[in-house]
């Protein structure tokens, strides 16, 4: 047996099982996770993209999945089989194609096992305004506070101290700019001054 008769072979007992062990609601995305593989084998020149079509297409039909997504997804095997014969590699660089070497496959994850599980509670800076851990977008016209602002901030941050109503976690500070004038080095010291009276 080929590698792609194997292959294609693999897709088939896989949807299958998916099929009768999950349901009809899980063969789509099993559909697409092993489109996905084999668009991948196209690529590196393992398998016919004309035998992948036809395979998906008879499943497609079979499991009554929906015309016009099926042929957005058999497109992507004409167009990796594109790449392949164009030499490129997809994305650019390639670097997720490991030349010959098997692709790991993406974990599937099962967002029911999260039923009945409560989250962990998100870690604050400054409750309810600027999440712990993560990137926080201040916007706001010119000349409006926003850098006497977030100075201020830090320094109630820094020194454990009350900040427009809210007590920040204390936490170490760093500030950066690329210009340090007598102004700024001022209005630190004046902050840091304010927050501890």
């Amino acid at each position: 047996m080929t590698m792609t008769a194997r292959e294609l072979q693999n897709v088939s007992k896989h949807l299958s099982k998916t099929h009768r062990e999950r349901g009809a609601a899980f063969v789509w995305p099993a559909f697409v996770q092993q489109a996905e593989r084999i668009g991948r084998l196209i690529v590196t020149g393992k398998i016919n993209p004309d035998d992948a079509v036809d395979l998906f297409a008879d499943h497609a039909t079979t499991y009554g999945l929906e015309q016009d997504s099926v042929m957005q997804v058999l497109a992507l095997f004409r167009e990796a089989e594109k790449t392949r014969s164009e030499g490129k590699k997809p994305n650019g660089d390639g670097a997720h194609v490991s030349d010959g070497k098997a692709v790991p496959e993406l974990e599937v994850i099962n967002i029911r096992a999260w039923q009945g599980v409560e989250p962990k509670e998100r870690a604050w800076i400054v409750r309810n305004m600027i999440p712990a851990r993560n990137v926080t977008l201040l916007t706001g016209q010119g000349g409006v506070g926003k850098t006497l602002l977030m100075q201020q901030m830090s320094a109630a941050t820094v020194l454990g101290k009350d900040w427009v109503g809210e007590l920040p976690e204390p936490v170490p500070c760093f500030s950066s700019r690329r210009k340090t004038t007598k102004t700024k080095c001022i209005t630190v010291i004046s902050i840091s001054r304010a927050t501890m009276a």
